[in-house]
């Protein structure tokens, strides 16, 4: 250690030398004024990043030190790519501070299909982008055997086909019937008068993170808006998404929190 105003090192050494400072070791190469971390190194530079909570533990356990923890973002998925992050060198005895520099991430990864969905979530979209849409995810619509009166994945894509059709129309008004679809009345240039019958929700079966065997079912309101007469944009929204994001981490992180607990005898925190 570096004791009042002592130097470090002599300068005027030859040979490369190890000293102290900060409660580090390093090597300083006088020919050509170099200084490196010593050690094995003292300074663990790396991130590494895994997509399921098995490797997470894994890599964790191999690398673990008496200064390792994990903190679980509450963030993730909405504005954070990371669910867990494993910190190897997070903090030392007797309050000196460490490098926090060798860590290793849990990053799930949402699959295509979910992330499509996602990516709908509460965006308007025009006519012809909704068709295509349908069309693009209709093998991923359901009905719930508890729920009778949802739209098949059949209704969904005829009523996708039937809007792809409605052209050159002026929309006159609109009804809601009992059976949780509203009926749109228009005037077709050339062909009179028309109706089209639009779902007000339906569900959605998929998996949503990559890697994971499990199927998750939900709840899409579907709602719309006609504009100046002779247009209408349609708009998805998941009911309860923030919920569902919640018991989504706490499933992909018990495994992780149980065995950072009992096994590796490690601290978890949560942020």
């Amino acid at each position: 250690m570096n004791e009042g105003n002592q130097p470090l090192f002599n300068i005027s050494e030859k040979k490369p030398f190890e000293f102290e400072a900060n409660g580090l070791k390093y090597i300083a190469t006088p020919n050509d004024f170099s200084v490196k971390e010593a050690g094995n190194p003292a300074r663990d530079m790396r991130t590494f990043s895994v997509v399921d909570g098995r490797s997470f533990i894994e890599y964790t356990k191999n690398h673990i030190t008496p200064r390792t923890a994990i903190n679980i973002r509450q963030s993730w998925p909405q504005s954070d790519k990371v669910l867990a992050e494993g910190i190897m060198d997070d903090g030392a005895p007797d309050g000196v501070t460490s490098w926090r520099d060798h860590r290793v991430n849990f990053a799930p990864k949402l699959t295509p299909q979910f992330q499509d969905w996602l990516d709908k979530n509460k965006q308007p979209m025009s006519q012809m982008e909704f068709c295509e849409f349908l069309d693009e995810h209709s093998l991923e619509i359901v009905r719930p055997e508890d729920d009778k009166n949802a739209p098949s994945s059949s209704e969904i894509v005829g009523f996708a086909a039937n809007l792809h059709d409605v052209k050159k129309v002026e929309f006159k008004k609109s009804v809601n019937l009992n059976n949780g679809r509203v009926q749109i009345s228009y005037n077709e240039k050339d062909d009179g008068e028309g109706s089209i019958m639009i779902p007000r929700n339906f569900y959605i079966r998929l998996r949503p993170v990559a890697g994971y065997a499990d199927v998750v079912t939900l709840y899409v309101n579907l709602r719309y808006r006609i504009v100046e007469s002779t247009k209408i944009v349609f708009i998805l929204s998941f009911r309860n998404l923030d919920a569902f994001f919640d018991d989504l981490r706490d499933k992909l992180t018990a495994e992780v929190v149980e065995k950072a607990r009992s096994e590796l005898k490690i601290p978890v925190y949560y942020c």
